[in-house]
């Protein structure tokens, strides 16, 4: 099976043909890459990604056009390089928080659709909440993340979490810079590109399964204060399949985290054990994680503790521990018997 963008001359060619390359990109002054590619097997499509890391675009000038310039050179380059057959970006975002950057970045995504044109080559735009909601189930850090993580953080060590816990892909806390050598923290936007990545070939090309051909180097460690993404405080995320007949026990795992009276104290972090029974997750686990004595997320947990849901048989009943009313007990709203 051949891809429908590619063109070849005779049947000779057609093996030489059978893997194509594609490369995604993160616009900005630290522009992120994943170069990716599907093999094609018999009636199967195999993803791999070959390749992430980041391209430093030179801002020196006072000229947004110059830095466009640049970008330009290197993305040509690396088309030609890879024999890349379309190049996806991802949309244009704007935030009434952050209106600071917002023309340069419209610049930068400009510039790599001319030069995708110019080389007669396709270009797919990505929206952010389309990849985020695929990768991370929502497009929005939750409150736990929000708490572990801070709110600034939170909103890219999401996306490095879920693609640890579903595809095992973990990322170095540094990377090598591109002018001296020397360690620099590590850049997210490379994590934004393989995720982008991870989407274009599970929903675009329905490739039947994603592999990840490069190999994490060993973390170092930094002097001073440097804010790192810790893999250690990703609960486990080997949950089985929901079962209707088995329920499922609580995944715990412990973190230690330092209070300012420099003890440690062990906090345990669990997900929400709710069954979704329609929609889009049904038969699913809701996954949410959090603390505490509940197997349950505010969302699903029942009102003041007076309820609890069965799983097995799918039922609310009052608590046993609780006196019930002298009367014939129906599902109506709890406030009527306070």
């Amino acid at each position: 099976m051949v891809d429908k963008n590619m063109v070849h001359s005779d049947e000779s060619s057609v093996q030489s043909l059978n893997t194509s390359k594609y490369l995604i990109i993160d616009p900005g002054h630290s522009t992120g890459y994943c170069l990716v590619s599907i093999c094609f097997l018999d009636k199967s499509k195999i993803g791999t990604i070959l390749e992430y890391g980041f391209y430093e675009v030179n801002n020196k000038s006072e000229y947004v056009g110059d830095w466009c310039i640049d970008l330009q050179k290197w993305l040509e380059d690396k088309i030609k390089k890879e024999n890349i057959l379309e190049v996806i970006r991802e949309d244009y975002f704007f935030s009434k928080q952050f209106k600071t950057g917002s023309s340069v970045n419209v610049s930068y995504r400009t510039a790599i659709d001319i030069t995708s044109r110019g080389l007669k080559l396709p270009y797919h735009v990505i929206s952010p909440s389309t990849w985020k909601s695929f990768i991370c189930g929502r497009s929005t850090p939750t409150k736990e993340q929000k708490t572990i993580y801070g709110n600034k953080e939170a909103k890219k060590y999401m996306i490095q979490e879920a693609l640890y816990s579903k595809y095992k892909i973990k990322f170095p806390n540094y990377l090598k810079s591109h002018k001296n050598g020397r360690n620099i923290k590590f850049k997210h936007d490379i994590v934004d590109a393989v995720a982008m990545g991870i989407y274009f070939l599970r929903i675009i090309k329905d490739v039947d399964s994603v592999i990840c051909d490069v190999k994490c180097p060993l973390d170092i460690i930094w002097k001073g204060k440097v804010k790192i993404f810790n893999y250690d405080l990703i609960p486990n995320s080997s949950i089985p399949i929901p079962n209707k007949k088995n329920k499922l026990k609580s995944n715990v795992k412990s973190i230690t985290s330092n209070s300012n009276s420099n003890k440690s104290k062990k906090i345990e972090i669990k997900t929400c054990q709710h069954i979704f029974t329609r929609g889009n997750k049904k038969n699913e686990f809701c996954e949410i994680r959090i603390r505490g004595d509940y197997d349950r997320c505010s969302k699903h947990r029942c009102s003041k503790h007076r309820l609890k849901y069965d799983i097995e048989d799918k039922k609310i009943h009052f608590d046993e521990n609780i006196s019930k009313p002298n009367t014939d007990l129906k599902l109506v709203n709890i406030e009527e018997y306070n």
